[in-house]
């Protein structure tokens, strides 16, 4: 790993945003066949700068790619308001310390072998095991304020719940700009 310290390693604990998402390799493919791609001539330096910069990114859970726009489909925690009707509302969890994140993580894992057995009910035991075999586990990282503000002007969802409250994107995002 690169010994260069990277501009996201400095930002403090209480400035970072903290999330769940499926990240890594899943369970059948923890030992994939090592490809060796040959960066084109010239752009030796530059792609072994961004391999640097992902590697240490992913050493320390700065998740700059791990949720794609405009619906963070890869969230692990999304709070979901679903009465009957038409009013179905999805938004992602974001917490504020890592300590909230994490203990949201283990009440998830805590809970996995009841969805498991309920899930083998409902689908049998052959569909369910291919899919967790083929799902990364899940991992909390963050993002610094202006990261996250980024994302978020590129999403379309509406509410995003932040450390159990449950906010509009607008105004959220409105707040981290009027941040300091």
């Amino acid at each position: 790993m690169s010994e260069e310290r990277y501009w996201f390693e400095d930002v403090p604990e209480d400035q970072r945003y903290w999330f769940l998402t499926q990240w890594g390799m899943p369970p059948n493919l923890e030992d994939p066949p090592q490809r060796q791609q040959t960066p084109p001539a010239g752009l030796e330096e530059e792609v072994a700068q961004i391999e640097a910069f992902k590697e240490r990114a992913d050493a320390v859970g700065f998740g700059v790619s791990a949720l794609s726009p405009p619906w963070w489909t890869e969230a692990g925690s999304k709070w979901v308001h679903d009465p009957e009707g038409p009013e179905y509302l999805e938004a992602p969890m974001l917490y504020t310390t890592r300590k909230r994140a994490e203990e949201e993580l283990r009440q998830m894992e805590a809970r996995e072998p009841e969805m498991y057995l309920n899930l083998v009910e409902r689908h049998g035991a052959a569909d369910v095991d291919e899919a967790f075999d083929n799902t990364a586990p899940l991992r909390a990282m963050w993002l610094d304020r202006d990261t996250l503000l980024s994302q978020l002007e590129e999403c379309d969802f509406l509410c995003v719940m932040v450390d159990d409250r449950l906010r509009l994107r607008q105004d959220f995002m409105e707040e981290l700009k009027n941040a300091d």
